[in-house]
């Protein structure tokens, strides 16, 4: 896994050609911007789902300096997005085109970040094509130009992972102990980061923390030295989080790892009346679904709590309908057609349809071909699997599986490109 270093000639063709990939990407999502800004106007609406107004009334309250409310709940939302989106009013004014754009540009940068990802990985054949397939994804370009988490959470995601397979060769390398220690630094910095965005990520970090620890030797044969690489990852994420844990026990006099709505998305989830899609109903007439009407009246750490407990008792009273509720959610996840209300007319349903399904089977076709190489496979599907296995107990979206369908990206490339140039050629 080394990497040998590239002759000029090299390093000026991959600058062009991560100068052209990043403005392919760049002109789709600011032509989505640009679209749905127009489809807005003309439907006399300015948001395109409820959280993408929650998300902007958070992130005027940040650019003005107010306090992280929503005028009632002060926990609802992890900073990390409606942060970026105030950094956007700040530059360029309330405008939400202009945050359509600033978010493209990122969504852009997710692209050069897969592209590097996957070449270290597979090779630079793989990654060109990954990357390409990225930069036009018809769902990837969505979400980079919808007021949604997911575009942001996909370009801290991609760095952390880009960030730990850097610290995976230094790790295996002989040499200075200080640079796997930095790296290991980083790679807690960036699931900090990435939870602050999207709390549900806030699992995957200590995932590979314990993964590591179970390893225990490193390549040298070193107990203590993976041990010590894993406490720092895992004290570097406390550390990154620490800012937002100690925040919101000044709140509620509780520590709250992510979000006082876990218990409503877990409910949303879990009850009579779930279908597997989002319905918060049950926030607005709490007695129609069998809940205490004082939900409506009591502490924002009071409702998550009996919100949670609800769920709880109803998994415990009816667990074969929560096996039920699991396999719709399953199919709702890999859905190759748009579960969204308002997403559901032919065109769209057939531009999913023959973008997804070959990214389908080609990713299983790719996976199968690198199935001895399970530390790839777990870089680029690991994600995408882990957010299929959180939401089989939440509600489910093909929204929550296209956050993480960009490292898949490169099984798909694994399966284009012959088996023989799929390398680590750099």
């Amino acid at each position: 896994m080394n990497p040998t270093v590239p002759s000029p000639k090299t390093r000026t063709s991959l600058v062009s050609l991560l100068v052209v990939l990043f403005l392919v990407a760049e002109i789709c999502r600011v032509g989505a911007a640009l679209w749905l800004a127009d489809r807005n106007r003309r439907a006399g609406v300015e948001h395109d789902f409820p959280d993408s107004e929650l998300y902007w009334k958070l992130a005027l309250r940040v650019a003005a300096g107010e306090p992280y409310d929503d005028g009632r709940r002060q926990i609802l939302r992890t900073p990390g997005y409606p942060v970026f989106l105030a950094g956007s009013i700040r530059l360029f004014g309330p405008s939400i085109t202009g945050a359509r754009h600033a978010q493209a540009a990122i969504g852009s940068c997710s692209c050069v970040i897969l592209f590097l990802l996957v070449r270290k990985l597979l090779g630079t054949r793989p990654a060109a094509v990954a990357a390409g397939i990225a930069s036009v994804h018809p769902f990837a370009v969505l979400l980079s130009a919808l007021l949604l988490s997911e575009a942001f959470f996909t370009f801290a995601m991609l760095l952390q992972l880009l960030v730990f397979v850097r610290f995976v060769e230094e790790e295996n390398c002989v040499g200075n102990r200080l640079k796997p220690l930095l790296w290991a630094a980083a790679t807690g910095l960036c699931g900090a980061a990435a939870t602050l965005v999207r709390p549900s990520w806030i699992l995957a970090t200590p995932i590979v923390v314990a993964f590591l620890a179970i390893r225990g030797r490193d390549s040298r044969g070193r107990p203590m030295d993976r041990l010590s690489l894993a406490f720092t990852i895992l004290l570097v994420f406390c550390l990154g989080m620490s800012p937002w844990w100690i925040r919101n026990w000044k709140v509620t006099g509780h520590f709250v790892s992510t979000t006082l709505w876990v218990g409503a998305s877990l409910y949303d989830g879990l009850n009579d009346h779930a279908t597997g899609a989002s319905d918060m109903a049950f926030m607005d007439q709490p007695e129609k679904f069998g809940l205490d009407p004082s939900l409506k009246t009591v502490s924002e750490w009071d409702e998550d709590r009996m919100l949670r407990n609800a769920a709880y008792r109803f998994a415990r009273e009816h667990p074969w309908r929560v096996i039920q509720l699991a396999w719709i959610k399953l199919v709702r996840f890999w859905n190759p057609l748009p579960n969204a209300a308002g997403w559901g007319n032919w065109q769209m349903q057939l531009v999913s349809l023959v973008t997804c399904l070959p990214i389908f089977v080609l990713a299983v076709l790719g996976a199968w071909r690198l199935r001895r190489q399970w530390y790839v496979l777990a870089v680029l599907s690991g994600p995408v699997l882990y957010f299929c296995t959180i939401h089989l107990i939440f509600v489910s979206s093909i929204r929550y599986r296209e956050a993480a369908m960009l490292p898949v990206l490169g099984l798909v490339a694994a399966r284009l490109i012959p088996s023989d140039e799929t390398q680590h050629e750099k």
